[in-house]
Order: C-alpha cells, then structure tokens, then sequence
C-alpha cells in the first residue's frame, strides 16, 4: 500500500469483536512479507461467508476453536477483525495442524449444502504471492461507516552508520540461533523423483532486522548491507561451531563473505567441523563479492579446497551469464536463477560445471517450468525458495 487507503463501507450482522488495530496489524504483516521476501501462509475464516444460521456467537465460537492448531504452527499470529472475521498467519509448513483445522471446520459445515468447498468461508493464501487478494478480501471486513482510513505503515529507514552499529552491539547480545534457518537443496535421482542433496544454512536478516531494528530497511545500502553480513558471517560461524549443532547434520552449504574465510572465527568452525562432514560442505560466494577482489577469491578458492571444501557461485542471473568468465572462475558449482527470460538463452549456461537451478515455489508454474528447464538440460540439482 502507498499513502492512505480509503476502504468502503460493508454492513454485517456478525459480532464486533475486534478492533481497528487489527487489521492494521494484518495489513503491516503483509506489507512486511512484500517487502523482505519472507513467506507466510495465511487463512482467513469469513464471517460474512458463514450461513446466516451459523453468524451467531456460539458457532462464530466453535469456528474459533476449530482453529486453534493453526496457533502452534511456526511463529503463528492470530487477529480478530472488527466484523467477526478471524484471520492466522504461520512461517512454513502446518502440515497435520492444518489438516485438523480444515477437518474440523468441514464437520462443523458438513450439514449445510451451500457449502460445497471449504475455501469458501476459510481460504488460504501465501504471502507476498498473494497479497493483493488478501488485501481485497480484508477490505469487505471492515464494517465502518461511511469509510475508513488506514494509514499505510511508515516506510522504513535506510540503515546508517549509527544504527548499523546499534544493531552490531544488539547482535553481540543476542542468541542468534532464534534467526537460523535452512533451506533444502535437492538432487533429482534416476528414477525422477528428488532427493536431498544438502542443506543451506543462514540467518534471516529480514527477522533479525524487524526485531532488533524495527522499520528499518537492511539493504537499502549496499555497503552497510554488505558490513552487516560479514558480522552475521561471524555470528553463524559461531552458532555452528557449537559442539552439538553440527553433530547430526547432513551435507550443507553456507552463504558466506570471501573474507570471512580468513576470519577466526571461520579457521574455529573449521576446527570444530565433524569427521563426517567434512568433504560435504559448500562455500557459497557472491559474484559481486568475487567482482569487487578477484585476487581474494583466487586465494579464498585455494584456501577452501584444501579443506576439502565445494565453492559455489550463487545468485548467477541471466546478465551475469553474459559479464562472467565461468571457466576462469573456476568454481565447483553455479547456481542460476532461473526466469522464463533464461529459456530463450540457453546458449548462455556455463559448461563444464555442476549447476544447480534456483527458483521462487510461489507460484506452481514457475515451479513447473522450471523443474522442465532442468530436466531438458540435465541440471540435477534444484533449490526453490520459499
């Protein structure tokens, strides 16, 4: 949203049982996820979808109560709107909690034929891709007269020099292990289906930032951005190297600063790295980094192979294909993002090299696309993004 939001009037007979505040809160959280990046599912419960029979409080109560799993999921948040409507939000997967929910609700519906999907009165969304629907479909839950208007969020400060060290400090203080995150890296086997390959570790600067500095924007300034990765560099180091969180993992793969490699507390993580991991850990580099210090990559490269570790170029897109020497690189790997503009440039992808194909899973045709990308150049590794 930009500037100020004029929302008609809608007249319900539900309860009031929220308040203006809420959907402020609502509508701040998807601003959010447009802004950083960072998915969410969300489920709206419709009072003004309900039979008129069922838009009583003890219905409106039962509906209420069928969600309650949907609270345990991973950072769930739930807001009451002002025409009985209740909406919750969740980071990744419910999985059961989810399917309990919608299983409850269907029973407490299983009697009335003009519901015949369940996404009528409770439909699901994923943020940012579906952003602008749930906004329309929280404009008609706001029962005001004659309008009202929500004040977009503040647009957030670029990060300075001051509270860039502000959140350094914070960052020395703070259990960071709260931020840590992993994606999945997967191998698509002979037989079609995929498989792990390994896991990407890193730390959300999105939520890192919106809660030790809020309403400030990260990267609005490539170069602080820049100061502040390589301290998150050294706070993921630090988190990894405890002796019991890399005990049990699997292959991995971090982002990391080319100096960072040289850093203290890089040669401690690589003291700590269990036996059996080692050989199965991939050093992912930016290809602005390697452009701002050839020099250092070269040595950074040397450096991490006689540890027995992978290098990986990451981020490659389309234009980068064409300003990048990938045989001189040298790397183990590349990972490209894929876009329907790199299908009618294939004549581009670097050869010689394992190549593993980024992508967004918001939207199931990309995700289709590029899964058929891969498999007609037989690039075996893939990396969706939530």
């Amino acid at each position: 949203m930009s500037g100020l939001l004029r929302i008609p009037l809608a007249s319900l007979p539900a309860p009031q049982t929220g308040d203006q505040n809420e959907i402020s809160s609502l509508y701040e959280l998807i601003d959010e996820c447009c802004r950083s990046g960072v998915a969410r599912s969300a489920l709206l419960l419709t009072a003004r979808k309900m039979p008129p029979h069922l838009i009583k409080p003890h219905h409106l109560r039962l509906a209420f109560e069928a969600l309650e799993p949907l609270r345990h999921a991973d950072r769930a948040r739930s807001f009451d709107l002002a025409d009985g409507s209740r909406a919750i939000t969740w980071r990744g997967e419910a999985g059961s909690l989810l399917d309990r929910a919608l299983t409850t609700l269907r029973h407490l519906l299983a009697d009335d034929p003009a519901i015949a999907d369940i996404a009528q009165i409770a439909p699901l969304y994923v943020l940012p891709r579906d952003a602008d629907i749930m906004r329309e479909a929280l404009r008609a839950t706001i029962p005001t007269a004659p309008e009202i208007i929500l004040v977009s969020p503040r647009i957030p400060e670029k990060l300075d020099p001051a509270s860039l060290q502000s959140l350094e400090q914070s960052l020395l203080q703070v259990n960071v292990s709260r931020f840590a995150r992993h994606r999945r890296v997967w191998r698509v086997a002979d037989n079609k289906k995929l498989e792990p390959a390994w896991d990407k570790r890193f730390l959300s600067v999105a939520e890192l930032t919106a809660t030790l500095l809020p309403n400030h924007d990260a990267t609005a300034d490539p170069w602080l951005y820049r100061r502040l990765t390589r301290t998150l560099d050294r706070r993921l180091l630090s988190l990894l190297a405890a002796p019991h969180e890399l005990r049990a993992a699997g292959p991995l793969s971090l982002d990391l600063n080319i100096g960072t490699l040289l850093t203290p507390q890089f040669l401690h993580f690589d003291s700590a790295l269990p036996a059996h991991l080692r050989g199965n850990l991939n050093i992912d580099l930016l290809p602005a980094d390697i452009l701002a210090d050839p020099t250092a990559y070269i040595f950074a490269r040397g450096f991490a192979r006689a540890r027995r570790y992978q290098v990986m170029i990451r981020e490659v897109s389309l234009p980068l294909l064409l300003a990048l020497d990938f045989k001189a690189l040298d790397a183990d790997l590349i990972e490209l993002e894929f876009t329907p503009e790199l299908m009618q440039h294939t004549e581009l992808l670097p050869r010689g090299v394992r190549l593993v194909l980024s992508y967004s899973n918001h939207s199931g045709q990309i995700d289709s696309a590029a899964r058929e990308f891969a498999a007609a150049h037989g690039i075996r590794l893939l990396a969706p993004r939530d």
